[in-house]
């Protein structure tokens, strides 16, 4: 004799694990998209650079940091880069070690 009660549990806890399992599958079909929760790999980079400008200025000078961050930046470029990710470029005047 079976427990009808105790496999309806069982049907219901592995449905609902299923749900959840496709749920997570789908908030991360498009890890680089501009969903909320998604990875901010615009930021990231922003992020890196700092770091790559605050490593030269102290091994090498922040007048080193200057001229390499002189170089990389093209003012062409500055119309493509969104709002939110201005908030990310420190302005040329400012020391490179000030991060």
């Amino acid at each position: 004799s079976s427990k009808p009660i105790a496999h309806c549990i069982v049907i219901f806890f592995l449905t609902y694990g299923f749900m959840g399992i496709e749920y997570v599958s789908i908030e991360l079909d498009d890890p680089f998209g501009k969903d909320e929760n998604d990875f901010d790999n615009l930021r990231m980079a922003f992020v890196d650079f700092e770091d790559t400008y605050v490593q030269i200025a102290e091994s090498d000078g922040p007048e080193w940091a200057d001229k390499l961050r002189l170089r990389l930046d093209d003012p062409n470029n500055h119309d493509m880069i969104p709002e939110e990710a201005a908030l990310w470029i420190r302005p040329l005047g400012e020391p490179a070690g000030a991060v």
